[in-house]
């Protein structure tokens, strides 16, 4: 027994290196199995729209241009040329001014998201804080008949969804000195009159989506996303997330000559724009 142990010993301290390694492997293989295992039991992903509209692919390629894309994307949403009317969109959906802060231009972004807040106010009958002449056509919104002149065929224009008869109000003598107080009286912009219509109903129908889509036919750069900013039910920040991105891809097709990464983008105003052959400057339409 003595001999045995003697050996033994003299076997350790000889091979001392070789058994070090080897329970290092051991150690090193059970470690693996054991981070393999974790790894296949976990439910973990990370959202990604790839490039090559394909799942993701690793290449290097697809990997350069997915940085640039995320590099654009987080410059957009901070800049006031792309995002002001966005941002406007967000603050009266969630009714809450300081989200302008976000962007460089946050004065015009905030007097953007008053003017569109009158429309929600209308929509659910929020009178309490508007002028006297206004506050008299909000509180009869739902009985036109109660109302005459202007006041009616504006009632009837936001209900009906009526450019014509919103037009002929506002040509009025009594809406240019009682809304515009004798400013811009001659003013008429039909994709701001729509999109003006297009969150009336969305706000009188409960945030809903659909009834704003109703009327944003025509409607292109930041107001072909109204109905998305301000009643789809994603997360805000999710929304966001997804225009700047559309953005981002749009300004990479241009400048890498490559249609094919306009597949990429989910809206659709701008995916036809990003296909045409005679593609526009962003800031022609924007």
């Amino acid at each position: 027994m003595d001999k045995f142990i003697h050996n033994y010993t003299r076997f350790i301290v000889k091979n001392k290196n070789f058994i070090l390694c080897l329970s290092v492997a051991f150690v090193l293989f059970d470690y693996s199995n054991l981070w393999a295992e974790r790894l296949a039991e976990s439910e973990t992903t990370i959202p990604f729209r790839p490039v090559d509209g394909g799942q993701g692919g690793l290449n290097p390629d697809t990997l350069f241009q997915a940085n640039r894309v995320s590099i654009l994307k987080e410059s957009i949403k901070h800049d006031s040329r792309f995002f002001t009317g966005i941002m406007a969109y967000a603050a009266v959906r969630e009714n809450d001014f300081t989200l302008c802060d976000n962007i460089d231009n946050a004065g015009i972004c905030k007097k953007m998201a008053k003017d569109m807040m009158a429309s929600r106010d209308l929509a659910e009958g929020k009178c309490e804080k508007m002028s006297s002449e206004v506050k008299l056509f909000c509180s009869n919104m739902n009985i036109c008949d109660n109302l005459s002149g202007w006041q009616n065929n504006l009632c009837e224009a936001y209900n009906q969804g009526d450019l014509f008869l919103m037009r002929k109000a506002q040509s009025s003598s009594g809406f240019c000195r009682e809304i515009r107080q004798g400013r811009d009286c001659d003013k008429w912009d039909e994709s701001e009159t729509r999109e003006i219509i297009a969150a009336y109903q969305g706000f009188k129908y409960y945030s809903s989506k659909k009834a704003c889509e109703k009327y944003t036919q025509g409607l292109e750069g930041h107001r072909a996303y109204i109905c998305d900013v301000m009643f789809d039910t994603y997360e805000l920040g999710d929304i966001l997330d997804n225009i700047a991105m559309d953005i981002a891809y749009y300004m990479l097709a241009g400048q890498s000559k490559d249609n094919s990464i306009c597949q990429n983008i989910k809206g659709e105003d701008l995916r036809t724009k990003c296909f045409s052959s005679s593609r526009k400057k962003f800031e022609n339409f924007w």
